[in-house]
């Protein structure tokens, strides 16, 4: 009997033991997880999202000098509005881009509004080429993207070239003319491509409060195909034809609005008075 209650004593030992190791392994593993939290937490991003929301609430940059110096003085930054149509309607968004020390990475917050692929694409498209155009390495900084606005849904490409324009003046510590607004997809070499609804844009950058409207070459006049029945008699015999003629309209003279065509980024900079 006492044998026996030796090899229980014992195994109880073993398992008092193994109990202890596990608890041990199991408190480093808690320890290292939250040091690896508060590693994150005290990235470079982070301090820097008290002066972002602060930016955002007074509306001036400017203003955020006084909340901290030392701070603000790292963060570029630059807002510009963009024409859209939602449900066939014109409206516009506001884009605000934070630049500040960081590892490359790129944030987007629209808040209440879903952002498909094609336009997150864009928005990457735009700032790997605007960094080239600096002369910037890209992975030095972080990439803050505010975009405010009524919108369920933003899709498509078609403000990649504005928020290169933006990247730009971001990098350069200037804030684009608010007279001039611009639709159009970017290429990696800065070249600005075709984009859909330039009435419906046009339409919206003047509400908006626009002078000029930039749109890719060839989108300045709208081009539209009229179908018209032409009928002959000969005799008993009626012949009829369907012809088709092109409608052009120039949609400077349609919108009320100044249009200038713009092919490349280059081109398009000093509209904004970034040139």
């Amino acid at each position: 009997m006492s044998k026996e209650i030796k090899t229980l004593k014992r195994r109880l030992k073993i398992f008092e033991i193994y109990f202890i190791l596990l608890s041990v392994l199991l408190i480093i593993s808690i320890t290292l997880s939250y040091l690896s939290i508060l590693e994150i937490n005290k990235g470079p991003a982070t301090k820097y999202i008290p002066i972002i929301k602060y930016v955002e609430k007074n509306k001036e940059p400017s203003d955020s000098l006084k909340y901290n110096q030392s701070l603000s003085n790292k963060i570029k930054y630059s807002y510009m509005k963009i024409p859209a149509v939602m449900d066939n309607s014109s409206a516009f968004v506001i884009a605000h881009l934070y630049i500040i020390p960081g590892k490359g990475n790129v944030y987007i917050n629209v808040k209440d509004t879903l952002i498909d692929d094609d336009t997150q694409q864009s928005i990457r498209k735009a700032i790997d080429y605007a960094t080239r155009h600096e002369n910037v390495d890209k992975n030095k900084y972080d990439y803050f993207i505010t975009i405010n606005s009524n919108a369920a849904v933003l899709t498509g490409p078609s403000a990649g070239a504005t928020f290169a324009v933006l990247t730009i003046s971001a990098l350069r510590d200037k804030i684009p003319k608010e007279d001039v607004m611009m639709t159009g997809t970017i290429s990696n070499t800065g070249r600005i491509g075709l984009s859909g609804k330039v009435y419906e844009k046009a339409i919206a950058a003047k509400n908006a409060g626009a002078e000029i409207f930039l749109v890719p070459k060839g989108l300045s006049k709208e081009y539209q195909v009229v179908q018209q029945e032409e009928c002959s008699s000969y005799g008993e015999k009626v012949y009829c034809d369907i012809i088709e003629f092109v409608n052009i309209e120039d949609l400077q003279d349609k919108t009320g609005i100044v249009i200038k065509e713009v092919s490349t980024i280059e081109e398009a900079l000093p509209y904004f008075g970034i040139g």
